[in-house]
């Protein structure tokens, strides 16, 4: 993934790699027909007022919080 050039020097002390997270909450399920990325489910955890659903991406286990009842579809 490129990334642009830092505006600050100050803040840009270490190049190299970057490593970054997503919170389960900021991944969701595309609209039918709406571009997206294709993950395989593995396993569907609910846990009370959530269900959080385990996706394979890119050869990592990542997870994506759903409301339970949004979430049965899926196993």
């Amino acid at each position: 993934m490129a990334l642009p050039r830092c505006s600050s020097p100050a803040r840009c002390t270490r190049p190299g790699r970057v490593v970054f997270g997503i919170r389960p909450e900021n991944i969701c399920l595309a609209a039918p027909g709406a571009p997206g990325l294709a993950a395989p489910v593995r396993l569907r955890e609910t846990l009370g007022a959530d269900t959080l659903v385990w996706l394979d991406f890119g050869g990592q286990r990542i997870s994506m919080r759903m409301d339970p009842a949004r979430a049965r579809p899926l196993a």
